[in-house]
C-alpha cells in the first residue's frame, strides 16, 4: 500500500488495472503539490510557493536556499529559508521571517512583522503597527508608515525611516548609529 499524507490521508491500493492506477497517483501528486507548501518544507529552489486562506501558514525551504515564500490573509505566517530567499507577507495580524544571507523580505499590511535575517538582507517593513528585525552586515532596512521600527544592526547596515513615530536602531558593536541624510541612519558609514 503507497499512502501519501495531506491535508488527509490519501492510500492507493494496488488494483489489476494499471492505467486506474497510475490515474490516481498523478492525481495524489497533485494534490500534494498544491499543499506542500503549507508547511511541511516543500517550498522548492527557484519556485513560488504560496500560502493564503486560513489560520496558521508555516513555510520551509526544503532545498535550504533560493525559495520564493509569500503567505497572506492569514492570521499567523512564518517562513525559514537559508540562503538567497525572498518572502512576501501580507494581510495578516503576525508575520515572522528567519532568513540567511541575501534574502529580499517584504511584510505589509500587517499588524506585526519580526525578522532574523543574514548579511545583505533586503527588509522592507510598511502599513504595519510594529516592526522589529535583526540584519547582519550590509542590510538594507526600510520602513515606512510604522508605528514602532527596531532594528538590530550585527554590522554595517542602513535603515530608512518614512512616517514612523518611533525609529530605532541600535548597533551592536556598541557605536550609536549615525544619522544620514533622507531620513536614513546607519550603523558604520552612510
Amino acid at each position: 500500500m503507497l499512502c501519501f499524507a495531506a491535508m488527509t490521508f490519501l492510500c492507493l491500493r494496488p488494483r489489476p488495472r494499471p492505467g486506474l492506477r497510475l490515474g490516481l497517483l498523478l492525481l495524489a501528486l497533485t494534490a500534494l503539490a498544491g499543499v506542500s507548501c503549507r508547511g511541511d518544507g516543500g517550498c522548492r529552489r527557484g519556485e513560488r510557493c504560496d500560502c493564503f486562506d486560513g489560520t496558521d501558514c508555516y513555510l520551509g525551504c526544503g532545498d535550504g536556499d533560493g525559495c520564493d515564500q509569500s503567505c497572506h490573509n492569514v492570521v499567523n505566517c512564518g517562513a525559514v529559508c537559508g540562503d538567497d530567499c525572498t518572502h512576501a507577507c501580507h494581510d495578516t495580524t503576525t508575520c515572522t521571517s528567519d532568513c540567511g544571507d541575501d534574502c529580499h523580505i517584504d511584510c505589509h499590511t500587517n499588524n506585526t512583522c519580526g525578522a532574523i535575517c543574514g548579511a545583505r538582507c533586503d527588509y522592507a517593513c510598511s502599513n504595519v503597527t510594529t516592526c522589529g528585525v535583526r540584519v547582519g552586515p550590509g542590510s538594507v532596512v526600510t520602513c515606512t508608515q510604522v508605528s514602532n521600527c527596531t532594528v538590530e544592526c550585527d554590522g554595517p547596515c542602513q535603515v530608512q525611516c518614512s512616517g514612523v513615530g518611533d525609529c530605532n536602531v541600535t548597533c551592536h558593536d556598541g557605536t550609536l548609529p549615525v544619522t544620514c541624510g533622507g531620513n536614513v541612519q546607519a550603523c558604520g558609514a552612510c
